[in-house]
C-alpha cells in the first residue's frame, strides 16, 4: 500500500470544503487518527487518483483504503461488463443485473448501521466492479429498464431479498449454498447450456512438492508422503462436487485445495484427481474438472444460453432461483 493518496479534480469538495479550480488533495494515511476518514468529490462528478478516473464521491481511510460512494444503480452499471457482458442477449443481461443488484442490496441491508467503512468489495469476494471505464450505453439502458427490481422470497408473513449468488459456469448442475458456506439453501438445478462455456472443461497438473507445501507438517509425517499413496475422494456433495479428499492419513477439503493453488488452476470442486507416472518414475497429480466457480445460484453461461434460446428475464431467474419473486422496490 502507498502511504499517501493524491486525488485530482475540478472544484474539489473535501469533507464539505470547496477548493475551486483544478486542484490536488493529498491524504497522508499515517498522520490521521485511526477512526478518521475524509470524503472527496468533484463538482464535475469525476475525480482522478493513481491514474484512474473514478465516478462520484470517494472516502479515504487512515489505512489508505479507497471507498467509492455511489448509488446502487450506478454501482450495477459498473459491474455489468466486469462480471458478464452487455453484448449477451437482453433477457440474460437483465436477469444477471437483477441478481447483482439483489446481492448488493442484501449486503447493504446487513452492513448499514455497522461501523464498517464499505458495503461490498470490488473483487470476487463480492462482485467484480469495473467502474466507469467499463460502462457502456447498453449496460446503462438495461440497468435503467430494471431499475429497483429485487429478487425476493417469502419469510414468515412477509418478503425479504435473497442472497443472489451466481458464478461463471456450473458444469451441468448448480450447488447448494449450504454445501459451500453452510446455512440455508435448498435448491439445485440442472443446467445444460453452460456446456458452451470456454471453462466447462479444465485440467491442471500439480507437483508433489506443491501439495506438500500446503499441508501441516506435524512430526515430519507429510515429508514421508509420496504419490505412491493414492489421493482418493473421501466424500461428495449431492451435486457430485468433492467435499473432502484423503491422501495417506491426511484428509482435507476440496475447497482448501482450491484456495491453496488458486481458483484459476482449481477452477471448481467438481473434479477427478489421478496420480500419473512417466517412464522415469516421476509422478504428479492430474486433475480434470467441470465448471468455474462455487456453483451456487445462477450459472452465468447457462443464463446466456437460456437467453439465446428466447427465455424471458423472469423465466431465467425462476429457473436458477426457484420460489422467488421479482419486486420493484424503488
Amino acid at each position: 500500500k502507498v502511504s499517501t493518496l493524491k486525488v485530482r479534480g475540478l472544484d474539489l469538495r473535501v469533507s464539505g470544503r470547496l477548493q475551486t479550480g483544478t486542484s490536488v488533495f493529498a491524504w497522508d494515511c499515517k498522520k490521521h487518527p485511526p477512526h478518521r476518514t475524509v470524503e472527496v468529490e468533484s463538482m464535475s462528478g469525476f475525480v482522478s487518483m493513481q491514474g484512474e478516473i473514478i465516478r462520484g464521491k470517494i472516502r479515504l481511510t487512515p489505512g489508505c483504503d479507497v471507498v467509492q460512494v455511489l448509488s446502487l444503480e450506478k454501482y450495477v452499471e459498473g459491474l455489468v461488463n466486469a462480471e458478464f457482458s452487455s453484448k449477451w442477449s437482453e433477457t440474460a443481461v437483465e436477469a444477471q443485473i437483477i441478481a447483482a443488484r439483489t446481492y448488493a442490496y442484501k449486503k447493504w441491508l446487513k452492513t448499514r448501521g455497522l461501523s464498517g467503512e464499505f458495503d461490498v468489495e470490488a473483487t470476487i469476494k463480492d462482485q467484480v466492479y469495473g467502474g466507469f471505464k467499463l460502462e457502456d450505453a447498453q449496460a446503462s439502458r438495461l440497468v435503467s429498464n430494471t431499475r429497483g427490481r429485487i429478487l425476493m422470497e417469502r419469510s414468515g408473513s412477509g418478503w425479504q431479498p435473497i442472497s443472489a449468488y451466481y458464478h461463471s459456469t456450473c458444469g451441468g448442475r448448480t450447488e447448494l449454498a449450504s454445501e459451500v458456506w453452510g446455512g440455508g439453501g435448498s435448491h439445485t438445478v440442472v443446467c445444460e447450456g453452460c456446456r458452451k462455456s470456454p471453462r466447462f472443461h479444465w485440467e491442471t497438473r500439480v507437483e508433489l512438492s506443491e501439495l506438500k507445501a500446503h499441508l501441516p507438517n506435524s512430526g515430519g509425517a507429510i515429508r514421508k508422503l509420496g504419490f505412491e499413496d493414492e489421493i482418493i475422494v473421501a466424500s461428495r456433495t449431492r451435486s457430485g462436487r468433492i467435499k473432502r479428499l484423503r491422501w495417506g492419513h491426511w484428509e482435507f477439503k476440496a475447497s482448501e485445495l482450491r484456495l491453496w493453488l488458486g481458483p484459476l488452476r482449481i477452477q471448481s470442486t467438481w473434479f477427478e484427481p489421478h496420480i500419473r507416472r512417466d517412464f522415469h518414475g516421476k509422478a504428479w497429480l492430474e486433475i480434470r474438472g467441470l465448471g468455474y466457480g462455487h456453483g451456487v445460484g445462477m450459472c452465468q453461461y447457462g443464463a446466456k444460453d437460456l437467453g439465446e434460446r428466447g427465455m424471458s428475464t423472469q423465466g431465467i431467474l425462476a429457473h436458477y432461483y426457484p420460489g422467488t419473486n421479482i419486486q420493484k422496490l424503488w
